[in-house]
C-alpha cells in the first residue's frame, strides 16, 4: 500500500506473517486528535508507517526497524469508518478512538478491502500486547538482512548456486554485454542487481503464497521469444558479414528489432503487474529502466552492426540457446523458490 511516500523492498509486503500477526504491512496515514467533545483536529501531513494487526490489536511504527510501536489500539474500543473522504486520494478508511483518528489511504480497492476486512475480523479477537508487537520485529529484521544480502557478493553467490545454471549463464552474458556497450561496470552491476532483486522478491512471494507460480512464468515466454528473434537478427548480420555476397536487409532488421523491443516490454509489463502491490515505486522504475535498455532497438542495432561485439554476442547466443533448451514448469517453481530463499 502506498500513495505519497515510498518504502524499500526490504520491507514486508502487506501480507500476513505466519504465527505472528493477522496482517502486516505499510500504510499511508494521517493522524489527528480527538477532543473531549468528539471533534477531530486532523493531522497536518501524511506519513508512511508500518502496521501490524495481531489478535484484537493494531500496532503501528514510524519506521519498520523500530522495536516499540508508536501506538497500539484495541480494536474493539475503536470505530472503523470505511466511507471517509481524503481528497485528492481514494480508497480511504479511518480508525477512531476516544483520542485519535487515523486516516488511511489505500493503493486501490482490493487493498482497501483486504485491510478493512482484516480490521473488522480483528475487532472480535482478544487484544495483544507489546510482546507480540515486538515479536514481529524479528521477521522484519530478517527480511531486511536478506534483501541487503541479495546484492552482496556472498548473496549473489548463494543465489546463483541455487538458481538454474541456464538462468545465471544468461544473466552473466547480458551483464558482460551491458558493461561493454555502456563502458560502465557500475551500470552492468546495477542491471544484475535489479534482475536478482526481482527474482528473489518473486520467489519470496511464492513461498509466502502471495504469488502463483503461473505469475512467475508470465514473463518467461515473451523473453524466450525475444531471444529467438534477436538470434535470427544476429544470424542475418553474421551471414552478411562473412559471406560477402548477401545484402544487409536493414529495413527488415529494424522491423525485427522492434519486435524484440515489444516482446521485452511485454515481459516487463508482466513483471510489474505481478509485483506492483508488493514493491515500492522506485523498484518498479528499476524494472522499467532495465526493460527500456534491453528493449531499445537503437542499442540492439548498434550492438549487432559493430564487429567488435562478435565475441560477446557469441557468448550471449550460446546462453540463449541453453536457456531455450531449459523449461520452467509451474510445479517446479515453488520448490525452486524454497531452495533459493533457504540459501539466503
Amino acid at each position: 500500500m502506498w500513495s505519497l511516500l515510498q518504502y524499500s523492498e526490504e520491507e514486508t509486503d502487506g501480507s500476513a506473517i505466519e504465527g505472528q500477526g493477522d496482517k502486516s504491512g505499510n500504510l499511508n496515514v494521517r493522524v489527528g486528535t480527538v477532543n473531549k467533545r468528539g471533534q477531530v483536529k486532523p493531522g497536518s501531513k501524511w506519513v508512511y508507517a508500518y502496521f501490524l494487526v495481531s489478535g484484537g490489536s493494531l500496532h503501528f511504527y514510524i519506521r519498520k526497524e523500530d522495536n516499540d510501536p508508536k501506538a497500539s489500539i484495541i480494536l474493539k474500543n475503536a470505530t472503523l469508518n470505511k466511507t471517509v473522504e481524503c481528497r485528492p486520494f481514494k480508497h480511504c478508511f479511518s480508525i477512531t478512538t476516544a483520542t485519535l483518528e487515523i486516516l488511511v489511504s489505500a493503493q486501490g480497492a482490493e487493498e482497501w478491502s483486504s485491510w478493512t476486512s482484516a480490521l473488522e475480523a480483528a475487532a472480535s479477537k482478544l487484544p495483544t500486547g507489546d510482546k507480540v508487537a515486538k515479536l514481529n520485529l524479528k521477521e522484519r529484521a530478517k527480511r531486511s538482512v536478506i534483501a541487503k544480502t541479495t546484492t552482496s557478493k556472498m548473496g549473489k553467490r548463494a543465489i546463483k548456486s541455487k538458481a538454474p545454471p541456464q538462468m545465471t549463464e544468461l544473466i552473466n552474458a547480458l551483464k558482460t554485454l551491458v558493461q561493454r556497450e555502456t563502458g560502465s561496470s557500475r551500470k552492468a552491476n546495477d542491471m544484475e542487481n535489479n534482475v536478482l532483486r526481482v527474482g528473489v522478491k518473486m520467489y519470496f512471494l511464492v513461498v509466502d503464497g502471495k504469488l502463483e507460480p503461473r505469475q512467475v512464468l508470465l514473463a518467461d515466454q515473451p523473453l524466450r521469444q525475444a531471444l529467438k528473434v534477436f538470434g535470427g537478427c544476429r544470424d542475418h548480420v553474421s551471414a552478411v558479414r562473412f559471406s560477402g555476397r548477401i545484402t544487409l536487409k536493414k529495413d527488415l532488421l529494424e522491423t525485427r528489432l522492434e519486435e524484440v523491443a515489444m516482446l521485452v516490454r511485454q515481459a516487463g509489463e508482466h513483471l510489474t503487474e505481478s509485483l506492483q502491490p508488493y514493491v515500492r515505486p522506485a523498484n518498479i522504475q528499476r524494472i522499467n529502466d532495465t526493460v527500456a535498455y534491453f528493449g531499445n532497438p537503437e542499442v540492439l542495432m548498434r550492438v549487432l552492426l559493430d564487429e567488435t561485439y562478435e565475441p560477446d554476442l557469441d557468448v550471449l547466443m550460446l546462453a540463449a540457446k541453453h536457456y531455450a533448451q531449459f523449461h520452467f514448469y509451474e510445479e517446479d517453481i515453488a520448490p525452486m523458490a524454497r531452495r533459493l530463499t533457504m540459501a539466503l
